[in-house]
């Protein structure tokens, strides 16, 4: 109601300026609807408490009814959970769900974002009027999010011109001008925006031509640079969106083609899911093993109310709608009574991988844990196996999302929140009542014995077996003297290697990593035995490390206070500055390749000790800390080995082999390295 009265009065303002006057039965055109509501027949039946509104509601189903429209404008609401979830409104981005005639294969479809409904309701009622121009100021994640390519296909399908400005300032995805220098957004929020022009005016030219221009830097300056530049004055660069992705945005085309010749990584090892989420880590999550059973003990027991509960564990946590701790699908009281009446309560604590390096104690229960995704973490609460555990896309950050974990782990293990979700591919399946179809294909297929089967899909193995020249087992469907650990670790090789990285690092930003598969068998028991190497150290379990090099000077029982490196020193005392005579605290030499090493999205030198502010580290935190400084300086010299054991057998895409048709994407032919 507020922008529908100030409408009418700025626009009778500048009218009146110009010397227009209204006439009694003059209105301005402007009217109160949604966008995304269908026309509607009242037929009387329908009753306004105001004649008003009455008389609004049936002009604006005249026009949505009658009207066409070649003009839309707007910045339409950005809302992932949308409140527009009218059938009509679902409806309308069904459109979206198609790329190249055949369905997303997607878990999550994030198409219901209002933002997205609003673009498509303007490109349907343009298509409707034939021609004309859409302009919007958005959320950017249409431009390059692997979820939006049937978007992307249907805008460049329907539109003649494609201008995109890409303002950034996306704070989520911690965005940085070309120049490293900051990047700020426009609005002061933390998604990152852009402009898209869209214009369709018929003509006999075929194709569609789609160019974009980039503005980075403060908010002030992108505000002025906006205010004085149009579209005959900003420069546009053209970019050729092409399958599968159709991107709006500019991507290196170099090392495409044997790139998409690899294995991805989900086509590789077709059972995975993302990491659980507890949505309560706060209480089921702890560094401190005693500290999690005393919550429990408390959260069973019976001298203590919900309301007590509530206040000691979950306050401020709470809404309009729930009480404190309670959300759609979990009631404290209900869980309550549960582990209460749990005899299995005490066995129920686990640990898992929380961060890289860093696995703490949860309490495993599915009255607890919100989603605990089963048919992946039941593979590894079984106990016995190991996993890989990557992510699908790169947003804002380089490629290093790669680590490996024997038990369960958290979703956010691989990147911090809104970034980069850990996916986690088991390699071993334990056959149970409840397996999934896809698993009781495998298995089938292969005729494999035991109560157990590698995670890898068929004709992944027979691309393997092809490109080594090597018999299948009839047992296992393995290459004849390859063991599914060999051809894990040789993935896990692969996607360390510093070269892959930077060479595929376009391709990386998109979509899970894909695996090159060698012909030289030499090569592939070179790689794998680099894998094994670094599948130990990130496990804790070389035996290099049972003696690692004491680095700690300090007092006993140090208390984490502000986390720095400098000058090959990692200092843990916060007070240092205020009191530089003070006993020093902290760990040396800590190199700064080993301090500033990523896995995924965390700096992990950094993260460990920053997650244990003002907690005191014991003999074995110390200890443990020290043991990460010592996997990563020798995960760097396994990283630059493999590269040059990749380069002596003649380097990246050197070779290629036949697959005999069988590759996933349909080619005839696959990478090698």
């Amino acid at each position: 109601m507020a922008p529908y009265a100030i409408a009418h009065l700025k626009l009778g303002l500048k009218l009146y300026e110009t010397g227009y006057t209204f006439d009694s039965n003059e209105r301005a055109r402007i009217f109160l609807t949604n966008t995304l509501e269908p026309p509607q027949e009242f037929s009387g039946q329908f009753q306004f408490v105001i004649e008003a509104l009455a008389h609004e509601a049936r002009a604006v189903n005249a026009v949505k009814r009658d009207q066409r429209f070649t003009v839309v404008i707007g910045n339409p609401p950005y809302s992932g959970i949308s409140s527009n979830m009218m059938p009509y409104a679902q409806r309308l981005v069904d459109a979206y769900k198609v790329v190249d005639g055949e369905a997303l294969n997607e878990r999550k479809l994030w198409l219901q974002d209002d933002y997205v409904k609003f673009i498509r309701a303007a490109q349907v009622m343009i298509d409707s009027a034939g021609s004309g121009i859409l302009g919007y100021i958005t959320n950017h994640g249409y431009l390059d999010n692997p979820t939006f390519r049937g978007m992307r296909q249907s805008l460049i399908t329907t539109f003649e011109d494609v201008k995109v400005l890409d303002l950034h300032g996306n704070a989520n995805k911690k965005e940085r001008a070309p120049d490293r220098s900051e990047d700020q957004n426009v609005f002061q929020i933390r998604q990152g925006v852009a402009i898209g022009l869209l214009s369709r005016v018929p003509t006999f030219d075929a194709g569609t031509a789609v160019s974009r221009s980039d503005l980075w830097g403060l908010e002030q300056y992108k505000t002025e640079w906006l205010a004085q530049h149009m579209v005959g004055t900003t420069q546009w660069s053209a970019i050729h969106p092409t399958s599968p992705f159709y991107l709006l945005a500019e991507q290196s085309q170099e090392h495409r083609d044997d790139y998409e010749l690899g294995w991805k990584v989900t086509d590789a090892m077709p059972v995975t899911s993302a990491g659980f989420i507890t949505a309560r880590d706060h209480f089921v999550v702890d560094i401190d093993r005693s500290a999690l059973e005393q919550r429990m003990n408390d959260f069973a027991a019976s001298n203590l109310t919900d309301a007590e509960i509530r206040k000691r564990y979950f306050a401020k946590r709470g809404s309009d709608k729930y009480s404190a701790g309670d959300t759609r699908g979990w009631k404290l009281t209900k869980a309550r009574k549960i582990v209460k009446n749990d005899a299995l309560r005490r066995s129920r604590i686990r640990k898992c991988l929380y961060r890289p390096f860093d696995e703490r104690f949860i309490y495993w229960a599915t009255w607890m844990i919100d989603w605990p995704r089963p048919a992946v973490m039941g593979q590894m609460v079984a106990g016995g196996n190991v996993a890989l555990i990557t992510s699908r896309m790169t947003k804002g950050e380089t490629f290093a999302h790669t680590q490996v974990t024997q038990n369960i782990a958290e979703v956010i293990c691989m990147s911090p929140k809104t970034s980069n979700n850990g996916f986690v591919f088991p390699l071993w399946i334990y056959e149970e009542p409840a397996q999934l179809d896809l698993l009781r294909q495998h298995n089938a297929k292969r005729n494999m014995p035991g109560n157990r089967h590698p995670n890898f899909a068929p004709d992944f193995l027979d691309a393997v077996g092809n490109a080594l020249n090597l018999e299948l087992s009839p047992e296992d469907g393995l290459p004849a003297d390859v063991t599914a650990y060999d051809i894990f670790n040789y993935i896990y090789a692969v996607l360390h290697s510093p070269e892959y990285r930077k060479r595929y690092a376009a391709f990386l930003k998109l979509d899970f990593p894909r695996i090159p598969l060698t012909t030289d068998l030499e090569l592939f028991r070179v790689l794998a035995a680099f894998g094994s190497e670094l599948v130990s150290l990130h496990l804790l379990q070389a035996p290099t490390l049972e003696k690692v090099a004491s680095l700690y000077f300090g007092p006993n029982r140090p208390t984490v206070q502000s986390v720095s490196w400098s000058g090959s020193s990692v200092r843990i005392d916060g007070a240092a500055k205020k009191t530089p005579n003070r006993e020093p605290i902290g760990f040396a030499p800590v190199p700064e390749e080993v301090w500033g090493f990523h896995v995924g999205g965390y700096q992990v030198c950094e993260k460990w000790l920053k997650d244990r502010k003002e907690r005191q580290l014991f003999a074995g935190d110390i200890s443990h800390y020290e043991k990460i400084v010592a996997v990563i300086k020798e995960t760097l010299r396994i990283m630059n080995a493999l590269d040059a054991a990749i380069s002596v057998h003649g380097g990246w895409g050197s070779r290629v082999f036949e697959s005999d048709g069988r590759h996933p994407d349909g080619g005839e032919a696959g990478l090698v390295i």
